[in-house]
């Protein structure tokens, strides 16, 4: 049965925004995967524009768990998770929190139609990343490194 592994431990920063203060799990039972939220990740929870506030404020009982472990896969996109798996992983958190039927599918139907730029933004970003700390290895090497290196890839 899918569940939250471990309680929510959150301290308020500005402009809406909290950090993890301890690492927060959810265990998936649809396909036996476990996300661990890791202590220091910063979340808004959900992201919803604040003219809705008054029906569905941003951090609620029954989603809000759930949008942090969204959050979370946006933000770092493992192999093993689309876009599709984290939107219907906060769909399954949701159920876990008891959401009722229209707040899931209110909730659920927004990601799947308003998120795709955020994904796209958050892969972007990752990729930037990656190659970031690529070109930093390389500076790190000193030319006398890459001229030994190339010396024995000619067998001299």
């Amino acid at each position: 049965m899918s569940a939250f592994t471990t309680p929510l431990k959150i301290e308020a920063l500005e402009n809406r925004r909290w950090r993890i203060l301890e690492a927060f799990g959810f265990y998936s039972d649809q396909d036996d995967h476990v996300v661990c939220v890791p202590e220091g990740f910063e979340t808004d929870f959900a992201s919803i524009p604040r003219a809705v506030w008054w029906l569905l404020p941003p951090y609620g009982d029954t989603y809000g768990k759930a949008a942090v472990i969204h959050d979370y896969l946006y933000a770092k996109q493992p192999l093993w998770c689309t876009r599709k798996r984290a939107d219907q992983m906060f769909l399954e958190g949701m159920k876990v929190l008891g959401a009722n039927w229209a707040c899931r599918t209110v909730m659920y139907q927004s990601v799947r139609w308003f998120a795709g730029k955020a994904w796209e933004n958050h892969a972007k970003r990752i990729k930037y990343k990656a190659w970031e700390n690529h070109a930093k290895r390389i500076a790190k090497r000193t030319v006398a490194e890459i001229l030994e290196e190339r010396r024995g890839d000619n067998g001299a």
